[in-house]
């Protein structure tokens, strides 16, 4: 078996999950907090959602998460144990 090193495709498989659990895990508390401060300002969350009416929702919501991805994204390379040790598949 092959080592794993810092660079392989098993290493960037995890970390792309782990993004992408991340900014699902963060889209719903994110979304609720800034409906809440935007309805304080009169805007409703139908604008939040489909970026002022130009978007269909699905499109607005699936755009909103790749927005929330790339910042997840950059948190999961700053958390993610890069080591060797760490992301290599245990020996038997």
């Amino acid at each position: 078996m092959k080592p794993t090193t810092p660079f392989s495709s098993t290493v960037f498989v995890q970390f792309v999950v782990v993004a992408a659990v991340v900014a699902t895990l963060t889209c719903l508390p994110v979304g609720v907090a800034a409906a809440l401060v935007l309805h304080a300002f009169g805007v409703p969350f139908g604008a939040l959602l489909t970026f002022g009416g130009r978007l269909h929702a699905a499109i607005g919501l699936v755009l909103w998460w790749l927005l929330i991805y790339v910042g997840a994204c950059g948190y999961a390379a700053w958390g993610f144990p890069w080591s060797e040790k760490a992301v290599a598949p245990p020996r038997r």
